[in-house]
């Protein structure tokens, strides 16, 4: 989404807004692909300095009722276009002004009004072959370690699912501290 939105991750400073899981898993895939990231569960944790000199804004908060930006949110949409006039909003989910933000010349990204709960985009977004590809690798590597289980050796159940489907073996890496 921030690529689609002209943001290059490398080497960006971006704000994730978010209370939920989203949140924290969003800011740990974007600082390995090298971005600066804040990881704040809401806009009023984020000083006003700190979204002058930020790329983007990556609100992903699926839980939260209230909106986050506009009226009776964090900030209004003309509070955050005075404060970040060069800013990018990247909306995984969470509800925002999205016209009062395109308005004052935010761009939002994919840009439209959401409700609580609901995501900007979906798998559904890549199309019918990804997305039934994908479905047929999970069921392919669920049945590759069901047959594997049958030993009740873990390790040649993994060992099997790796040889016998398009899995791959991800080792845990060192979590870095969110900044």
């Amino acid at each position: 989404m921030l690529f689609a939105a002209q943001i290059e991750v490398h080497q960006s400073k971006i704000i994730v807004v978010s209370g939920d899981k989203f949140g924290a898993t969003i800011a740990r895939r974007l600082i390995s692909a090298g971005a600066a990231v804040s990881l704040a569960p809401t806009l009023r944790n984020v000083a006003v300095q700190e979204l002058a000199h930020t790329d983007a804004l990556v609100v992903a908060d699926y839980c939260r009722l209230d909106p986050i930006v506009g009226a009776g949110g964090d900030l209004t949409a003309a509070e955050l276009t005075q404060a970040a006039p060069a800013l990018t909003v990247i909306q995984v989910a969470g509800r925002l002004d999205v016209a009062g933000l395109q308005a004052g010349g935010i761009v939002v990204y994919p840009g439209i009004e959401l409700a609580s709960h609901r995501m900007g985009m979906t798998l559904a977004s890549l199309g019918p072959k990804p997305v039934v590809a994908l479905h047929g690798a999970g069921l392919k590597v669920g049945e590759a370690l069901a047959r594997a289980r049958q030993t009740d050796e873990m390790e040649a159940a993994i060992v099997y699912a790796l040889a016998q489907s398009p899995s791959q073996r991800i080792e845990p890496t060192s979590q870095r501290e969110l900044p």
